[in-house]
């Protein structure tokens, strides 16, 4: 069988996801797509919202969602948008952390359905066979953040409220 993951890296550590990519690359018997959105996409994309959607559908067609533990995590807007697109999904999400020493990212931690704290194929791939196979949740899952659910739809839209989502907010407080 082989899965479909998405994996949430930031760009400016593209080798720890190039290490990742490998490191399951090199697994015995295991097979797998990375849907991962590409270099060149973020400068393709016309807007953030056509990256948005893009992401959407990515996550959408997914078996599993892998996001790294490293602390720039919690302050990459895409990264953390990633991670509640897969909650409001229902995607599994296996947090992995590179280093048992390595500070970790509680935001990561706690939307994950599974940690991973070794460095190994063997233990990933394992997670994310038994993660693909469990019964997908019919009900989203809250988000891994204190907020209303409502104010943060899928990465494109507006809330229940007809408000614009929070980051768009927050963008509109900054330059608004």
């Amino acid at each position: 069988m082989t899965y479909t993951i998405f994996i949430c890296h930031s760009y400016l550590h593209a080798d720890i996801y190039e290490e990742l990519r490998t490191l399951l690359r090199s697994a015995g018997y295991f097979s797998y797509q990375n849907v991962s959105i590409p270099d060149d996409m973020l400068v393709d994309a016309k807007d953030d919202a056509e990256l948005g959607k893009e992401i959407e559908k990515r996550i959408g067609r997914c078996d599993v969602v892998l996001a790294l533990t490293k602390p720039v995590a919690n302050r990459r807007y895409w990264i953390v948008r990633e991670i509640e697109c897969a909650q409001l999904l229902g995607k599994p999400i296996i947090a992995i952390t590179r280093r048992k020493t390595d500070n970790r990212s509680k935001f990561v931690i706690d939307a994950a359905d599974v940690h991973i704290d070794t460095w190994r194929a063997a233990d990933i791939t394992k997670a994310i066979r038994q993660c693909a196979h469990e019964k997908k949740e019919t009900e989203p899952r809250p988000l891994a953040r204190d907020t209303d659910p409502t104010d943060s739809p899928p990465l494109s839209g507006r809330s229940a409220s007809g408000s614009p989502p929070w980051w768009q907010r927050l963008l509109l407080g900054f330059w608004g």
